[in-house]
């Protein structure tokens, strides 16, 4: 009966609480006679990578098998059991088997003091203050710190804090220093807030040129493309200037006018049709319920609103009875 294959996981566990590492292997049936030593330089290869400065050899590791018991490297992969897992360390580290017994009446070691709940909450958002509007003190790293020195934009005390909500060159000693500051800071904060929040949309988009062959990978901006309009009252001879985004409905510009040009017109219903102008006139009609985009309207056109038969409010934009209806 031919052997199945074995899947083993390798955990690392370094000198700093981040060096870690955790890898699962499946070790195929040809691997039975190989010794245990190849699990520990593809633990090694993997760490040498991931730290460039780091000569790490495999003398320099031991292993142990989750019952605790020490794997030597010369042990063939054929003891190994399917979903075991085995700690790799260096092999100063790692526990050689069963512990030595204390000494009779030798003082037990000296637990290790833990800081109460609240100080490790605290010690834990000693990078993250929050901010007036729900944004965050971040600290830069060191070494970023090292090359410039920032201070505070109110005081001018020193500080590696940044605003984390618009990412801006704005920094603050504290909390209360951004809260005191933020009527002047609130318009760039916003503005650049907004922008890092539209490029964030950006996609890739693949196409494959021919299959099997060739892919092209392009990026696009995922964001609707601004149309400016220019709205003139055919009335009131008024020009309106808007912006909107190339799925807009034509109701919602007229709604827009609606507003600018109260009280002559108090409801959608008194409103005419909004048309493109085509060589310097009036042209074709837009439908309310379409968008810009369907109806071919492009930045810096200009839209006629045309009130057929208007009444005398409608004429003068005069209200003589703003009471009623």
């Amino acid at each position: 009966m031919a052997a199945a294959k074995k899947s083993v996981e390798l955990v690392w566990k370094g000198e700093s609480s981040k060096d870690k590492l955790r890898l699962k292997i499946t070790v195929p049936p040809s691997w039975s006679d190989k010794p245990a030593s190849k699990l520990a330089a593809t633990v090694v290869k993997q760490l040498n990578a991931k730290q460039p400065g780091r000569r790490l050899d495999v003398a320099d590791v031991a292993m142990r098998r989750g019952t605790g018991e020490p794997l030597p490297m010369e042990a063939t992969m054929a003891g190994l059991a399917d979903g075991e897992t085995i700690a790799v360390g260096l092999s100063k580290h790692v526990d050689s088997g069963a512990r030595p017994a204390a000494k009779p009446g030798a003082a037990k070691p000296p637990a290790r003091a833990r800081a109460p709940r609240r100080r490790r909450r605290r010690q834990r958002r000693a990078g993250r203050t929050a901010g007036p509007t729900g944004g965050t003190l971040r600290h830069e790293s060191d070494a970023a710190a090292a090359k410039k020195q920032h201070f505070c934009a109110l005081c001018g005390l020193a500080s590696s804090r940044r605003c984390g909500r618009c990412k801006l060159e704005v920094f603050y000693c504290s909390g209360a220093c951004q809260q005191a500051d933020w009527r002047k800071h609130k318009p760039d904060c916003e503005a650049n807030a907004l922008e890092e929040s539209r490029t964030k949309l950006a996609k890739t988009e693949i196409k494959c040129i021919m299959p099997g062959v060739e892919m092209e990978c392009t990026a696009r901006e995922d964001k609707r493309p601004t149309i400016k309009l220019t709205v003139v009252d055919k009335l009131s001879t008024r020009r309106h200037a808007f912006e909107y985004s190339d799925d807009t409905v034509v109701h919602k510009v007229k709604q827009d006018m609606r507003d600018a040009e109260r009280p002559r017109y108090r409801f959608e219903n008194h409103m005419g049709p909004l048309f493109a102008e085509v060589n310097g006139k009036p042209g074709r009609v837009l439908f309310d319920f379409k968008t810009l985009r369907d109806q071919h309207v492009k930045s810096g056109d200009v839209l006629h609103h045309i009130v057929h038969n208007p009444t005398l409010l409608q004429r003068t934009g005069f209200d003589t009875a703003p009471g009623t209806l």
